[in-house]
C-alpha cells in the first residue's frame, strides 16, 4: 500500500544496517533479533502484504515450531511497540501483515528513483544532472545490504545482487559525469580504488585511463590497461573489448581529443557494455490466447491491473491475483489486460491453464516443462527433478521482462513453483479461490458488474438497437442476471440467436426463479455447470474432514436474505459459531461466498438460486423445516433484545417463552442495537415471510410487533408495511386476537406516516375494537393514543383531544406510566398547534418528570423540541435557546435526525430574536444539510422551521420582524408545573403564530402501540 507522501517523518533503511528513524532522528529499530528479522521481511516487499506462512519461514526456516502463529503475533506486537507513535503503520490484514511505507521513506526506493533519473539525464547528456542524481543515489548507501542481518542477506541473495549491481551503475554514471565535467583530478583517487576492487569491470579501468592521461600520466594510463588485460586473461581467458583497446591506442598516440571533456565521447559507455556472449538468440514466447473481442466493463479493475503491469520494475517480481465466483470473467479480464500491456514485456508472454476446478488439476512440473519449451529449451535439456526444473525456469527468466499468466489456479501450492524469481517479471494469476498464501501478492476480487457495465456487455452481444427499443425489459433481464458476466453473455447470446424473441419474452423466462438457471445455458456455456464445478470441490473438502462446507452452502439457500451474519448462519446450520465460521470462510476462499465485513457473508443472487436447488434436492424436508425454524427464532429473539435496548421499559407484545438454548447477543447499548437492526433489516422483512411460509406464525407476527418502533425511528416505511402484511396473515393463522390487534395498530401507525388517513383510521379502529371486546385496558389505552395521533395529524384537533383525554382515564397503574409519558407529550404538542403554549408547557413539564424513570432519549428530544417551541411562542428567547441547544445534543445521541433538524431551525429563530446572526446562519446551514434525509411530511415540516418568515439582512436570510398578537384558549393541563407568565411587549422581530399546517415534529406515535 503506497500512499502519497505525508508529514510522517519516518525513514526506513536496508542499504546498510537495518534502520528506522523518526523526524527527530531517533532510532526506532527493535533490539530483539527476531523482531528485526520480521521488520526486514516486511521491508523486502514494501507496500505489499507478507503472509504469515512466509514470516514463519523467515523466522524459523522450513520447520517452524507448533506455537509459531502465536510467536509471530508476539513479534508483530513487539514491532508495533518499537514503532511507538507510528504503530498504526503496521496493518493486520486477512492474509498476513502489511507495513505502510510512504513515498520517499525507504532508502532502497529513493536509491532506485535517483538511479533512474541519472540514467535519463545521461541519455540527454545533461552531465551536471547525471553527477547530482548519481551522487544522491550513492548517498543512500550506509554499508552492505542488511549488514547486521547476514541470514537475511543470504536468503535474499537475488535482491542483494540487484542492488549491488545498481550501486555499481551509479558509480559508473557518477564518474562518467565527472570526466565529462573536466573533474578528472578529483576523481583519480576513487577511480584507482574502484579499479582494484573491480578488476574485471572495464568501465572503471577506462575512466581511470582517461583521468590519468588528462593528468599528464600517460605511462600510468597504459599500465592500467595492462593490469586490466592480465586480469581478463587470467580469470576469463579473454581479451579486453575493442572499445578499451581503441582507448589504449589513443592514449599511446597521445590523441589530443582525449584532453577535452567531450573527447571521450561514447568511450566510457561503450566500455561499460559487456562483450556479446557467443550464444543463440533466446526464444521469445507468445502464448497468450486471443483477447476477448466483446469485452465490456470492469473499468476500475482494468485500470488497476494496468497500473501494476505497466509499473517500473521493483526489487522483486510483481504478483497479482484475480479471484471470483465461476462466471465472473476472471480469465477474460486477465487476458484483456495482458494483451494491452504486452509491449511492456518484450521478452515474452507465457500462459497456462492450470485446470484448478477439474478433477485432475495440472501438475506444476508439467506446466514448468511447457514454459521451458516456450523459452527455447529442448526437451532433452529439461530437468526431470522438480527443484531443478524450477531453478532452470527461474534462471531462464533472470534479467528478462516476461509476463506469466497462470489461469484457473487451484490453490497457492500449485502456483508457487511457477512464479518468476527475478525483478522485471510479473505473474498474473486467476482463481476461484482467494489465494491468501501468496506472499506479496496484490489481490483483486471480482464482484458483480455495475449496472452500466452489465448493460454495455448485454447490448454489445444482443445488439444495441434491439436493447434500446425495450429499456424496461432490458432492466429486468439485467436484474435476473445479477451482474454475472457469464449469465449476461448466455442471455445475450440466446437473444441474438433468436431474432423472433423480444427482450420482454426473455425477461419473462428469466423471471421464473425456479427455472432461471435452466434458461441460462447455451451450447457448452451454462451458469449451473460453472457453479457445480465449485460445489463439487466442496464435496471433496467434506470428504477430507472439513466442517462440511457443502451442507453450509446448501442451507444458505434457505437464509432469509442475500447477506447473513455469523451468528444467524450458526443458527441456520445448527452448529457452534466456531464451526460455522470455518465452513463460511472455506466458502469465501472457494469463491462461492463474499465477506463484505467481518462476520458478514453475502451470497450472489444466482448462487443463492443454485444453493436453494441443492437444498431442495439434497436436504430432507425435516432438515429444511428445522433449519428455517432455528434461524427465524434467532432473528425474533435478537430483535426482541435489540428493541429492549432501543426503547427500554416500553411495553411490547408477549415475548417468546424462555429457551435454555438461547444465548443473548449482548446488544446492551442503543448504538449496538441500532447497528444490528440496520444491518439485519432486509433479513427481518424476508425472515418474517420465510417463517410464515414454513408455518412458524408465532414468530412471523412478532417481527411486526417488535420491529415497528425501529422502523418508525429510521423511517423504513415500506419495510414496516411489508412486515404488517405478513403479520396479519400469521396472527389470524394463530387465532390470536391480541396479536391481530397489535399488528393492526402497527399497520395503522405505518399508514399514518404515509398520510393514508382513511386506511390508518380503519386499521386503528379495528384494533381498538378487539381490545374493547377483550376488556384489555392497557391495550385500549395504546390503541386510543395511536388513533388520537392519527386524528391529530389530520388536524382534527377536537376529536384528537377527545381520544387523548379518554386514554388519560386509563392511567394510574404503574405499568401504564410509560404510555402516560407519550400521551402527555402528544397533548402538549396539540396545544401548541392550537395556540396555547402555556397549557402545552404544563403537559411537557409533566413529561419531563415522568421520563426521568424511563430515560427515553427519543421522548426527551421530542419534549425539548416542543418546550423550546413553546418558549419561543411566549417570547422567552434565552430559555428557548438553552432548551433547544440541549435538544440538539439529545437528538444526536439518539440518532433522531428529524428532531435534530427541527431544533436547529427553531434555534436559528431564537438566535435571530437575540441578534446572534452567526449562530442563526450556522444552525440553518447544518439543518439544510439534513434536509435530504427527509421526504413527504417530514421534509415539509423541517423546511417550515427554516423558512418561517424570512427577511434579508445584508445578504442573509432571517425571520420577519413583525409582531403577532396571540390569543390562547384558557385550558389547564393536568399536574402542570409551568409557572404562570404574562407575555411582555416584544422587542425586535417576533415569532409568527404556528400555522395549522402540521408545525410539529412529524412522527408522533404512541411509542407503545400495544401489548
Amino acid at each position: 500500500m503506497r500512499l502519497p507522501e505525508a508529514d510522517s517523518g519516518l525513514r526506513f533503511g536496508i542499504l546498510g544496517r537495518l534502520a528506522i528513524n523518526d523526524s527527530s532522528g531517533e532510532s526506532l529499530v527493535p533490539r530483539a533479533p527476531m523482531t528485526r528479522m520480521l521488520l526486514a521481511a516486511l521491508l523486502v516487499t514494501p507496500g505489499r502484504t507478507v503472509g504469515v506462512d512466509h514470516i514463519e519461514t523467515v523466522l524459523w526456516g522450513e520447520d517452524p515450531p507448533a506455537s509459531s502463529r502465536a510467536a509471530v503475533m508476539n513479534q508483530v506486537q513487539r514491532l508495533r511497540n518499537a514503532l511507538g507513535a507510528h504503530r498504526a503503520r503496521l496493518h493486520t490484514v486477512a492474509s498476513g501483515y502489511l507495513l505502510e511505507i510512504r513515498e520517499g521513506e525507504l532508502d532502497a526506493d529513493v536509491f532506485s528513483d535517483r538511479l533512474r533519473a541519472a540514467h535519463t539525464a545521461s541519455q540527454a547528456q545533461d552531465w551536471a544532472a547525471v553527477g547530482h542524481e548519481a551522487a544522491e543515489a550513492l548517498a543512500c548507501w550506509r554499508g552492505d545490504l542488511f549488514a547486521d542481518l547476514p541470514a537475511v542477506a543470504e536468503r535474499e541473495r537475488a535482491l542483494v545482487q540487484h542492488f549491488v549491481e545498481g550501486r555499481t551503475q551509479a558509480l559508473e554514471l557518477y564518474f562518467d559525469a565527472q570526466l565529462h565535467l573536466g573533474r578528472h583530478r578529483e576523481a583519480l583517487p576513487e577511480l584507482s580504488r574502484l579499479a582494484v576492487e573491480h578488476p574485471l569491470r572495464e568501465s572503471f579501468h577506462s575512466a581511470l585511463m582517461i583521468a590519468l592521461y588528462r593528468s599528464s600520466r600517460q605511462a600510468d594510463a597504459l599500465n592500467a590497461f595492462d593490469r586490466m588485460r592480465e586480469a581478463l586473461a587470467d580469470e576469463l581467458g579473454i581479451d579486453p573489448t575493442p572499445a578499451l583497446q581503441e582507448l589504449r591506442q589513443r592514449v599511446l598516440t597521445m590523441d589530443p581529443a582525449l584532453l577535452s571533456p567531450e573527447g571521450c565521447g561514447g568511450l566510457l559507455a561503450a566500455a561499460a557494455q559487456p562483450a556479446p556472449a557467443p550464444k543463440a538468440v533466446p526464444t521469445i514466447p507468445s502464448q497468450l490466447p486471443g483477447d476477448v473481442a466483446d469485452f465490456r466493463g470492469r473499468f476500475r479493475e482494468t485500470a488497476g491491473l494496468r497500473r501494476l503491469l505497466l509499473a517500473e520494475p521493483t526489487i522483486a517480481p510483481q504478483l497479482a491475483t484475480v479471484t471470483g465466483v465461476g462466471g465472473s470473467g476472471k480469465t477474460a479480464l486477465a487476458l484483456h489486460v495482458a494483451h494491452q500491456v504486452s509491449e511492456r514485456y518484450p521478452d515474452g508472454r507465457l500462459y497456462v491453464d492450470l485446470r484448478g476446478v477439474d478433477a485432475n488439476p495440472l501438475d506444476p512440473a508439467e506446466a514448468l516443462a511447457g514454459f521451458l519449451r516456450g523459452l527455447g529449451m529442448a526437451d532433452s535439456d529439461i530437468p526431470g527433478d522438480d527443484d531443478a526444473r524450477i531453478a532452470a525456469y527461474r534462471s531462464a527468466l533472470s534479467g528478462r521482462r516476461v509476463l506469466v499468466v497462470l489461469d484457473n489456479a487451484r490453490d497457492a501450492a500449485q502456483v508457487r513453483p511457477l512464479l518468476p524469481g527475478s525483478a522485471g517479471c510479473t505473474a498474473l494469476v486467476t482463481s476461484r479461490r482467494t489465494l491468501v498464501g501468496l506472499a506479496g501478492a496484490v489481490h483483486l476480487g471480482l464482484g458483480a458488474l455495475a449496472d452500466v457495465e452489465a448493460l454495455a456487455l448485454f447490448a454489445g452481444i444482443a445488439g444495441p438497437d434491439r436493447v434500446a427499443a425495450e429499456p424496461e425489459a432490458t432492466e429486468e433481464v439485467l436484474a435476473s442476471c445479477a451482474g454475472l458476466p457469464l449469465a449476461l453473455r448466455i442471455a445475450a447470446a440466446r437473444l441474438a440467436a433468436r431474432p423472433s424473441w423480444s427482450v420482454a419474452s426473455l425477461a419473462g423466462r428469466l423471471a421464473r426463479h425456479r427455472g432461471r438457471l435452466d434458461e441460462l445455458q447455451a451450447d457448452d456455456l451454462a451458469v449451473r455447470a460453472s457453479f457445480r464445478l465449485s460445489y463439487d470441490g466442496l464435496l471433496a473438502a467434506a470428504a477430507q474432514g472439513q466442517p462440511d462446507p457443502a451442507r453450509a452452502f446448501r442451507l444458505l439457500g434457505l437464509a432469509p436474505g442475500p447477506e447473513t451474519g455469523l451468528a444467524a448462519a450458526a443458527a441456520l446450520f445448527g452448529w457452534p459459531e466456531a464451526r460455522a465460521e470455518r465452513a463460511l470462510e472455506h466458502l469465501v476462499d472457494s469463491g462461492l461466498l463474499d465477506s463484505p465485513a467481518p462476520e458478514r457473508y453475502r451470497l450472489h443472487d444466482l448462487l443463492r438460486l443454485f444453493a436453494a436447488e441443492l437444498a431442495a434436492t439434497d436436504e430432507t424436508e425435516e432438515s429444511r423445516y428445522t433449519a428455517v425454524g432455528r434461524v427465524a427464532e434467532w432473528y425474533v429473539r435478537t430483535l426482541i433484545e435489540a428493541d429492549a435496548a432501543l426503547f427500554p421499559k416500553s411495553s411490547r407484545p408477549d415475548p417468546l417463552p424462555e429457551s435454555q438454548d438461547w444465548v443473548p447477543s449482548g446488544l446492551a447499548s442503543f448504538e449496538q442495537a441500532l447497528a444490528w437492526c440496520e444491518a439485519e433489516r432486509p433479513n427481518l422483512v424476508s425472515g418474517a415471510e420465510l417463517a410464515a411460509e414454513y408455518g412458524f406464525h408465532e414468530l412471523a407476527w412478532r417481527v411486526s410487533g417488535f420491529a415497528w418502533a425501529y422502523f418508525n425511528l429510521k423511517r423504513h416505511l415500506a419495510d414496516w408495511i411489508a412486515t404488517t402484511e405478513t403479520g396479519m396473515h400469521s396472527a389470524r393463522a394463530c387465532d390470536d386476537p391480541a396479536a391481530e390487534s397489535t399488528v393492526l395498530t402497527s399497520r395503522g401507525a405505518a399508514f399514518m406516516c404515509l398520510e393514508q388517513w382513511e386506511a390508518a383510521r380503519e386499521c386503528l379502529t379495528a384494533g381498538l375494537a378487539i381490545r374493547e371486546r377483550s376488556g384489555d385496558r392497557p391495550g385500549q389505552m395504546a390503541c386510543l393514543v395511536t388513533l388520537a395521533t392519527a386524528l391529530h395529524r389530520e388536524q382534527r384537533y377536537e376529536e384528537a383531544r377527545e381520544h387523548y383525554l379518554r386514554a388519560l382515564t386509563f392511567v394510574g397503574a404503574p405499568e401504564l406510566r410509560r404510555r402516560e409519558v407519550v400521551l402527555l407529550g402528544n397533548l402538549g404538542e396539540l396545544e401548541l398547534e392550537v395556540g396555547d403554549p402555556l397549557t402545552a408547557l404544563g403537559y411537557l413539564e409533566r413529561v419531563r418528570e415522568l421520563n426521568l424513570e424511563f430515560g427515553d432519549r427519543g421522548v426527551e428530544a421530542e419534549r425539548l423540541t416542543a418546550q423550546g417551541m413553546a418558549l419561543l411562542r411566549l417570547g422567552r428567547f434565552r430559555e428557548a435557546q438553552a432548551m433547544l441547544r440541549e435538544g440538539i445534543e439529545v437528538a444526536r445521541s439518539a440518532e433522531y435526525r428529524f428532531c435534530e433538524a427541527q431544533c436547529l431551525g427553531l434555534l436559528a429563530q431564537a438566535a435571530v430574536e437575540l441578534g446572534d446572526w452567526q449562530e442563526a446562519d450556522s444552525c440553518r446551514a447544518v439543518a439544510r444539510a439534513l434536509l435530504p434525509l427527509f421526504t413527504g411530511r417530514e421534509a415539509r415540516i423541517a423546511m417550515e422551521c427554516l423558512d418561517e418568515g424570512r427577511v434579508e439582512r445584508g445578504g442573509h436570510e432571517v425571520h420577519d420582524a413583525h409582531d403577532v398578537q396571540r390569543t390562547a384558549p384558557q385550558r389547564s393541563a393536568p399536574q402542570s408545573t409551568a409557572p404562570q407568565w404574562t407575555p411582555q411587549p416584544r422587542r425586535g422581530a417576533g415569532i409568527p403564530a404556528m400555522r395549522r399546517s402540521e408545525k410539529r415534529r412529524g412522527d408522533l406515535l404512541g411509542r407503545d402501540i400495544c401489548r
